[in-house]
């Protein structure tokens, strides 16, 4: 049989067809090609992450809107510090609920046995523990101190407001009230309330501001008693001022004026932002208050610690600022920072 010739360009169209299907048999056969990871070696993509800053706060004694303030201070800070990747815990160590631990000085060990990264202690007295703070130096965990800070750690970091400016204010203000002439009593009594350092800055700012007016005299008093039987003396001298550096003695020495029908006779200015002394400012029965922004102060604390913590350098005293609230400027937007912490203002 006679074979069939095949054209030569049918021969180039298969030979054609042949290379496509091999080169598309060897694509689908071929490797990935090799992505590049980004983040990284291999053994950081793998780690766990970091355990949160555990950071405790120690507070003292104080009255509820104090603490309130301060513990809304530290969980601002905590807010602001995860924003920024930072995460912590703040552990508020007041011994609630716990028969086992009450002084300070338990709950300083009790912080230290935790390990914790930071410490914010806002002393009760000039007699709280020392050996516990010895043992935080030790171990390299940072103290920052809320207030004064004791006696053996005057070069410890401190978030306090400036108790001689305040002071200083309240001084001031006696003096535009009276017109710069009548007799103030300065209260300042044997067992402080307030530390003895605090107290002391506080007298030392009021006398040099009251001192500037020749024709006020100031006395001296060591108990709310002795006020109370200053006024009810006939002979003795009339007084057209009283002066107290702590809340309790404000809210003392207001019953007082009160029960002898005096409140609006009698100016007074004092420390303090319950919600009982600032109704009694904005009646008139106060004059003026200082109140201390609690919430800066625990804010301040926190960050503080933190940059601590991470070997920052950081100021040995920080200052977290006071108000002089009166009447007129008690509804201020600016003030209201000092009535209601913010964190509160929003929860």
């Amino acid at each position: 049989m006679r074979s069939r010739r095949i054209p030569l360009r049918n021969w180039r169209w298969a030979g054609l067809l042949a290379t496509i299907s091999v080169a598309v048999l060897l694509a689908g056969c071929a490797p990935e090609p090799r992505r590049e990871v980004r983040g990284g070696s291999a053994a950081a993509r793998n780690a766990a992450p970091s355990p949160p800053v555990e950071i405790a706060v120690v507070p003292k004694s104080a009255p509820d809107e104090y603490r309130e303030a301060l513990r809304a201070g530290t969980a601002k800070a905590q807010f602001d510090l995860a924003r920024q990747g930072i995460k912590t815990v703040i552990l508020w160590k007041d011994g609630t609920g716990d028969r086992h631990v009450g002084s300070q000085g338990e709950l300083l060990e009790a912080c230290i046995h935790q390990k914790v990264r930071g410490i914010v202690l806002a002393p009760d007295d000039r007699s709280s523990p020392v050996a516990p703070l010895r043992d935080a130096a030790r171990l390299r965990i940072p103290v920052v101190f809320v207030g004064s800070p004791l006696p053996d750690h005057d070069a410890a970091i401190r978030v306090l407001p400036n108790d001689t400016k305040a002071g200083e204010a309240a001084g001031k203000q006696i003096v535009n009230l009276l017109q710069g002439k009548g007799q103030v009593a300065l209260l300042h009594p044997a067992h402080a309330i307030t530390s003895a350092a605090s107290a002391t800055a506080r007298e030392s700012g009021f006398l040099t501001a009251v001192r500037t007016s020749p024709a006020i005299k100031a006395v001296s008093f060591d108990s709310v008693a002795g006020i109370s039987k200053a006024l009810k003396t006939p002979s003795a001298a009339p007084l057209d001022g009283i002066y107290c550096e702590n809340e309790a003695d404000t809210r003392a020495v207001h019953q007082i004026l009160k029960a002898a029908d005096l409140p609006h006779r009698i100016d007074l200015v004092g420390f303090g932002s319950a919600p009982d002394l600032i109704q009694h400012l904005r009646t008139h029965e106060i004059s003026a208050l200082v109140v201390p922004n609690g919430f800066n102060m625990g804010y301040l604390a926190v960050k503080t610690t933190m940059d601590a913590i991470q070997g920052r350098p950081v100021a040995g005293a920080v200052d977290s600022g006071v108000i002089l609230l009166t009447p007129d400027n008690l509804d201020a937007p600016e003030n209201q920072q000092y009535l209601s912490p913010p964190a509160k203002q929003n929860p």
